[in-house]
């Protein structure tokens, strides 16, 4: 009877490890991204349409050394089909932005969107690839508008420019309308009644995108003591009254600089900045993302620093004992940049979609040039 009983209990011990050896493993949740980017830089994504999605470059670290390989992608592209898939296509966009993860330094997130015409056909594709219910161009169009204006994608708004060349045949208000919506104010929407200048619509946008492309942080130190008015000079000037690319400020008692005022210089600081003690009577003051008004990185190596008791009063004197080489530090501190271009390359473009090429080109041009110099 025990010999029994001890066969049927490990009898079930053997069949309870099967079953548990046995047991499907646990499907792996959906992964959030379907890329991972971990280099900082400026990365760029293209889509074209007509008749819906006919090709997509995925997102490419835009440099000098990739610029002609981007450029050759888009020179690949042909103008054919009538039909005109500009939602469904700047949706699609939006999409694969959110499958994509960048490092964590991502500063904007910017949609270029260009057409010469209306949309005629995105109702279908969103309706039979997505079973969603729009009913006509309009409620898909104010949909998108809301999207573009509205959505955080990766915690950031879109920065999205609208850029169309109207065709004849299409009442200006409704284009206009169109435009506007895939545009993220009124203001970024541009209307062109010709191509002539085109290219350098795009240009500008390249331009205002990569603005920030980069972040230039610089700390003075310097010895602190009663209540002075400051001036740093950068420009070479004898005196601060000469000079034209200057930073004047109070240095108070309480190792403040106030009153902030910038000559020929911006900086994300504002007017007030206060010092961090680095020894004794020296302390450090930072100004953030300084630069000049071309949103260029400053020279500091030769920087002067003036001063003036505001309790005595007196001319301005030179600080002597202020080394620029040795009391300023420059932090370059790189930021992230995405960019999606979506093109239009249905028949309609007729003999003018190679200048639609050029202005995509010169963009990838003046994205490359930025990204060296800002760096």
């Amino acid at each position: 009877m025990k010999k029994m009983l001890f066969v049927m209990l490990l009898a079930v011990s053997t069949l309870c490890l099967l079953t548990v050896s046995c047991k499907k493993p646990q499907p792996t949740p959906a992964n959030e991204y379907d890329r991972y980017i971990t280099e900082d830089g400026i990365y760029l994504s293209i889509f074209a349409f007509n008749n819906g999605i006919v090709a997509k470059m995925d997102y490419t670290k835009v440099t000098p050394g990739t610029c002609n390989t981007i450029k050759g992608w888009i020179r690949s592209l042909n103008s054919s089909d009538d039909a005109t898939a500009l939602l469904y296509t700047v949706d699609s966009s939006l999409n694969a932005l959110k499958r994509v993860k960048f490092p964590d330094n991502l500063y904007s997130i910017n949609l270029v969107s260009f057409t010469d015409g209306i949309d005629n056909s995105s109702v279908w594709f969103a309706n039979s690839q997505w079973n969603s219910n729009y009913a006509d161009r309009s409620a898909y169009q104010v949909a998108l508008r809301d999207r573009v204006r509205n959505q955080l994608f990766h915690g950031h708004r879109l920065s999205a420019y609208g850029i169309g060349v109207q065709s004849a045949s299409i009442d200006p208000n409704v284009f206009r309308g169109t435009i506007e919506d895939l545009s993220s104010t009124d203001e970024n929407a541009i209307v062109l009644s010709e191509y002539s200048t085109i290219s350098n619509e795009f240009g500008q946008i390249a331009s205002n995108i990569t603005t920030y492309n980069t972040m230039t942080d610089v700390t003075f130190q310097f010895s602190c003591g009663g209540t002075d008015h400051i001036v740093f000079v950068f420009d070479g000037a004898a005196t601060p009254e000469q000079s034209n690319c200057k930073i004047e400020a109070t240095l108070n008692s309480n190792n403040t600089l106030s009153n902030i005022v910038y000559t020929g210089l911006v900086s994300n600081s504002g007017s007030t900045i206060t010092g961090r003690q680095v020894n004794g009577s020296i302390f450090s003051f930072t100004f953030k993302n300084l630069r000049d008004t071309n949103n260029d990185a400053v020279d500091t190596d030769h920087v002067k620093l003036f001063k003036t008791s505001l309790g005595i009063g007196g001319a301005y004197a030179q600080d002597v004992e202020f080394n620029p080489m040795s009391q300023t530090h420059t932090e370059v501190v790189k930021k992230t940049a995405a960019i999606i271009l979506v093109l239009d390359v249905s028949s309609s473009l007729g003999s003018n979609f190679g200048s639609v090429q050029n202005a995509a080109c010169n963009f990838v041009d003046i994205l490359a040039n930025q990204n060296q110099r800002k760096k």
